[in-house]
């Protein structure tokens, strides 16, 4: 214990001579420690939390493919709710727009 307190001694003595040094490994330090907080935050939110809905392991993506064969953003109206009446191993079916903001 005599010898880990000697070479923290140490190191805080040779910290203090080198203030510059320090400095800028403190705020390395800092911005690191605040990067790692950012993306981690983002990730918790997006990929770790489950989504606020009962049975999220149960969510399916249904994809609309027009006339042509190739995949649609868009569904009409009359088409969805006649995939909604008409699906029965579904226990619900639900449309969303994505909004583009750019």
């Amino acid at each position: 214990m005599r010898v880990l307190l000697q070479d923290i001694g140490y190191a805080l003595r040779s910290l203090r001579r080198t203030q510059t040094f320090t400095c800028i490994v403190i705020v390395t330090l800092a911005f690191g420690i605040a990067a790692n907080t950012v993306v981690f935050t983002l990730i918790n939110a997006a990929v770790l939390r489950p989504l606020p809905y009962p049975n999220p392991s149960q969510l399916t993506v249904l994809s609309w493919y027009g006339s042509q064969g190739a995949l649609s953003a868009d569904i009409s109206a009359s088409a969805f709710l006649k995939l909604r009446e008409q699906a029965r191993s579904l226990q619900s079916v639900t449309a969303v727009h994505n909004v583009d903001m750019a």
